[in-house]
């Protein structure tokens, strides 16, 4: 009976959502010819994921046991979890809030040698978008370092011109943003 509370309080928590994630998953299909990774069909992928299930296996409850918003965190896992699947099948790795040139990135991901660098956010405001696809060009100012990936989750309500996916150059490195569009209120029936 120990045993059991004991494995059952410091198992990992699943949701199941990388099993659903793997049945679907033909990774050689995100390849380029040369191996690189082709985050355009990745993302894409990706997104129509996030409109099939949204972030709802990804949600907290508060102290009453309701549904509140989707903490930053969670839907960085999301990402994760799908790029995992990824992953395994093409023998990629990946690391976590890994030290860069002159400070952390949300992930690195290597594939064949290749190392790509990804920073994640959740969109609060306009000056947090700019200011996050600056801070990630100081943070890939390594010299061997010449392009990223700025992925940033939206809610459907954020309609400004300048919020949109995009490929930038800034100080010698290719950014590219990708969004990801959710709902707020459909995801958890309110409105911040």
């Amino acid at each position: 009976m120990y045993r059991k509370r004991l494995y059952d309080a410091f198992y990992p928590y699943t949701n199941g959502e990388g099993v659903r994630i793997a049945k679907n998953m033909l990774s050689e299909a995100y390849l380029t010819d040369t191996g690189k990774i082709n985050f355009d069909k990745l993302m894409d992928s990706y997104k129509s994921h996030i409109q099939l299930r949204g972030f709802r296996p990804y949600r907290q409850k508060d102290k009453k046991g309701r549904f509140k918003s989707i903490p930053e965190a969670a839907m960085i896992y999301s990402f994760e979890t799908f790029i995992s699947i990824f992953l395994q099948e093409i023998e990629g790795r990946s690391y976590r809030e890994a030290y860069v040139s002159l400070g952390n990135t949300d992930l690195i991901i290597n594939v064949k040698g290749h190392e790509y660098l990804i920073e994640s956010k959740k969109y609060y405001s306009p000056s947090n978008f700019k200011k996050g696809k600056f801070n990630f060009r100081i943070i890939a100012s390594d010299p061997g370092i010449t392009e990223g990936i700025y992925l940033v989750f939206v809610d459907n309500m954020v309609s400004l011109e300048f919020v949109k996916e995009s490929l930038e150059t800034i100080d010698g490195i290719e950014i590219k943003t990708y969004l990801i569009r959710y709902d707020e209120e459909k995801e958890f029936g309110l409105r911040e």
